[in-house]
């Protein structure tokens, strides 16, 4: 019989490491393969997807925005505002917002500030609802919205 010659430290080490790493890839790949399957009972369906609303200021104002989602529940809908920002959105900026994952329908109302009062600009409805950006143009007194 053929004696095998004693194996050096370091060898000794990698071959056990590549031994574990082998075990341990297998134990992570098959969760992984497992979630790939179709859902099982027990399991919730993926949620549904939420948007990003923005409103930009392109004018020569200061502008505020208000963004309302229509929520649908026990064949009931409503608008719920989900975001506001009144702090004044400066000139060349802008405020984006998140929507609910269950909104049918998103709103952005856009307000603008005219040197005397604040008045609405425009009110965009985006049905069904999906991401958006809505920017505000002109002056303090021609102003309007593009998206």
């Amino acid at each position: 019989m053929k004696e095998r010659p004693m194996p050096r430290p370091g060898q000794l080490r990698n071959a056990m490491i590549r031994g574990c790493a082998l075990l341990l890839g297998a134990a992570i790949l098959a969760p992984a393969a497992a979630s790939a399957q179709s859902f099982q009972r027990g399991y919730a369906a993926p949620a549904e997807p939420t948007y990003r609303v923005c409103l930009q200021n392109r004018g020569a104002f200061v502008a505020y925005a208000r963004f309302e989602a229509l929520i649908s529940s026990n064949n009931q809908s409503s608008w719920v505002m989900f975001g506001r920002y009144d702090a004044g959105i400066p000139v060349m900026q802008g405020h984006c917002a998140q929507t609910p994952r269950n909104a049918t329908a998103i709103r952005i109302n856009a307000r603008v500030h005219t040197g005397f009062d604040i008045r609405e600009a425009c009110t965009v409805t985006l049905q069904p609802a999906r991401e958006a950006t809505v920017t505000v143009h002109g002056t303090t007194l021609n102003n309007h919205c593009s998206q």
